[in-house]
This record gives structure tokens, sequence and C-alpha cells, in this order.
């Protein structure tokens, strides 16, 4: 039985502001394949233990009090978009599944949370998030949180859920009425709205697509069928830990992120597939600079160009991520959607990345588990999800995390992902011997 409900108040919010860059260009990708975009995020959850649904449900309506972002709306006016912070919580949605088999439940749990994850948002109405709750025995549920990207990003994962789990154990122990606001996207996104257009802006982007001039659009690597399709799959690397510590331990060592390091071995890794040694790979950049942004939930993240030339080695490659990151970053507060009009002024809207077919990115939403009294709350890996690229590599922030391949399965060969994939695992491997030697 499926029941639905929301209720709760949302406060009052002022004046509508404009979009980012970025957000304009998910409005306007999820206007051209609604619910297929790639904007779709998921976090799924499995809660073993027992559970209180009334205070779970009032720490949802909690935390769509005290983040604005999980009010936001987006209105269309005379050619204008504006976000709004005034959307009413979404509906509640409860299944009990315990009547079923575990193969039944197991499936029934993939059905409906591929429908969830792929089910287009009403982007003029809000909410942009939305909730399912199904329960697999009396003490074990599985719940699926999807929000779109216009109002997270991956950082914003984790401020979500800790303050789910916090306002869930402030209900259980009987605080009174939701916790008080926190840091504001609405002041966030002003703040950003007005960099985007500061004065040397245009000349900017101008510049670093100046850079881009010779480096090609598409990157061809073996396997790539030519076929269409967004729906993700994932891989994670095959390196064992010991092998993954003693990359770590290299990256130390040279003084280079984990990211910039895994970033400058997938640039050598294509580049000598393909036969390309001069490339670009984007990724998404949250810009939380200071303290208080770090607890904005909200889509924070502008995207960055990061240009490559030849690599020799293995052992290079961590300075040469280092290098041309660090550049990129010197474009974070230059809107990606203006270095594409300078570089491609033929570009209109599409789904694709007109500068590369291959990204990064650094993930940190949460993993592992928590335990909230007697409860204890797991993140399990993405279920149904879409991807835009042809290939993202996905660095774990948190060192107990390996990297993963994100790729649309039907664009790929059988297999010719996972050969891609032990490749980079053996560059992990070369990295981090040749740096510290074999453990």
């Amino acid at each position: 039985m499926e029941r639905g409900t929301n209720g709760g108040e949302h406060p009052a919010d002022p004046a509508p502001v404009p979009l980012t860059a970025t957000q304009e260009g998910m409005w306007f990708a999820e206007r051209l394949d609604p619910g297929r975009s790639g904007y779709h995020d998921a976090v799924t959850l499995h809660l073993v233990g027992p559970l209180d649904l009334a205070a779970l449900r009032q720490a949802f309506l909690d935390c769509h009090h005290r983040h604005d972002a999980l009010r936001l709306r987006i209105q269309e006016r005379g050619g204008r978009l504006t976000q709004t912070f005034d959307a009413a919580p979404p509906t509640w949605r409860t299944q009990d599944l315990t009547g079923l088999a575990p193969d039944r439940q197991a499936a029934d749990c993939r059905r409906r949370f591929a429908l969830d994850c792929t089910e287009p948002f009403d982007l003029a109405d809000g909410p942009l998030w939305r909730t399912r709750l199904l329960r697999l025995a009396d003490e074990e549920h599985r719940l699926l949180i999807v929000l779109h990207h216009l109002m997270t990003d991956g950082w914003s994962h984790g401020v979500f859920l800790q303050s789910v789990l916090a306002r869930y154990g402030a209900r259980l122990a009987g605080a009174p009425g939701p916790a008080a606001p926190a840091p504001s996207f609405r002041q966030w996104a002003l703040r950003r709205v007005a960099a985007e257009n500061a004065p040397g802006i245009t000349d900017r982007a101008r510049q670093a697509a100046t850079r881009l001039r010779t480096t090609p659009r598409r990157i061809a690597l073996p396997g790539l069928t030519g076929a269409t399709g967004t729906r993700g799959g994932v891989l994670a690397l095959p390196v064992e830990p010991d092998d993954l510590a003693a990359f770590d331990a290299a990256c130390a060592s040279v003084r280079v992120s984990r990211f910039m390091a895994m970033t400058g071995l997938l640039a050598h890794l294509v580049g000598d597939l393909a036969g390309t040694p001069d490339l670009v790979v984007s990724a998404p950049v949250a810009d939380r600079l200071t303290p208080e942004a770090t607890q904005v939930l909200g889509c924070t993240i502008n995207a960055v160009p990061i240009r490559f030339g030849p690599i020799a080695s293995p052992a290079d490659a961590a300075a040469a991520g280092r290098a041309a990151v660090v550049s990129a970053l010197g474009l974070l507060d230059v809107p990606y959607r203006e270095i594409i009009r300078a570089a491609e002024p033929s570009f209109t809207t599409s789904l694709a990345d007109p500068l590369t077919n291959v990204s990064c990115e650094e993930y940190s939403s949460p993993r592992g588990s928590w335990r909230l009294g007697g409860l204890t709350v797991t993140a399990l890996p993405r279920g149904e999800f879409q991807t835009r690229h042809d290939l993202l590599l996905s660095v774990p922030r948190d060192p107990g995390g390996g990297p993963e391949l994100i790729y649309p399965v039907r664009r790929w060969q059988p297999d010719a992902v996972a050969a891609l994939a032990a490749r980079l695992a053996a560059l992990v491997r070369a990295f981090g011997h040749q740096v510290v030697g074999p453990r």
C-alpha cells in the first residue's frame, strides 16, 4: 500500500534571485530531456533497527524549514529565469513490502527506485527533491532520497544527511520545533551571480577558450560505439587497499592531492589510448572557500576545463595533474558556459559537453555507516542514474574509498570499460611503487 502526505508550512522567503550560470545550464538540459538529463542525484540508505517513522518524517520537515535550497523552485517570466525559496515539502511516500519474499522485495526496490530516479521534477512548482521509504521487516527499511542538481551538489549530500540524522536524533529526544536556519544558499547564489557578472569575466573566458583551440573536442577512446544513451554504469578500479594506501602515501610525499594525481593518470592513459597528448577533461568544482560555505546545502559548483599536454610516465602524472588542476581553479569564478560560448560560438544548448567527453570529480557524498541510538544507517552504492560524459572518473575525498569509473552503458562495447579500468589501476599501482617503493 502506498500512502502520500506532506504537511508543514514553509516559512516566508524574500524576493527571487537569478539563477547561477551552472543552474541555467542544468535548467535547459532538464527541459531538453526531463528526468534523463543526468542531473538527478540519489542517495540510498539501509536502515536496520527500531525506526520512529513520525520522528523521521518530522526530521525531513525540519530540514525543509532549515535549508532554503530544499524550498527552491524555478520561475520563467518573459524569458528570465529566477529561483524562489517557497516550495512546499515533498509528499512523504512509504510502502510496506513485508509480505513479499526477499527476492521480490529486492526486485520491487529496484523497480520503484528506478522510477523515482527518472521521474521528472516540476521545476516551476517544486519541490526539487523527493523521498521514498520501503519497509522490508519490522526493523529493516530502505530509504531513497532523490534531489535535483539545481538545488544540490555532491558536498551537499553530506550536509543534508548530517542534518536529517541530527534532527531525527533531536526529535527522538523530544526537542521542540526545528533547529535554527542553516547558512543560506540564496545568499550564496546572490554573491555568485554578482561575481559571474563582474567586469573582465568575458575577457577571461575568451583567454581560456584560446588555450583550448588545439585540443580535440571528443577524445576517441577505444571501445566507444557511437551509440546514444545516458543510463549510467559504475565500475570500481580493481586496486587492492594496500596499493591504494601506497598511492596515497606517494601523493603525500610529493605534496599533491589524490584527485590531482588521479586526474593526471587518467589524462596520461586516455591520451595514450587515443593518440592525443594534448587534451581537456572537465571537472565540477564546488565554490566553498569559506567555513560558512561548507555548511551550505545547494548547487555551489562550476565546471572548469583542465588542459593537459604530453605526460611522459606515471611518475610525471602527479606533477602534471597538480599544475593542470591549479591552473583550472583560476577559472572557478568564470562560468563554464562563457568559456564554451567563446570556444564554440555556434553552440546553443545540448546535453553533451561541447568541450570534452571525459570528466573527473572529487566525490564527497556520504559513504559508510552511522549509529543513532539503536538504529544503524548505511549508505548504499549508487543505484539508477543518468550520466552525460562518455567517461567520468570519480575520486572519493575519503581515503577509505576507492575510485570508480562512471559511464553510459549503451555507448561502450562489452568489457571495454573493464579493460580501461584495469589499465588505470595498473598506473595507480605503478605510481605508488615508483615513488615510495613496493610494500
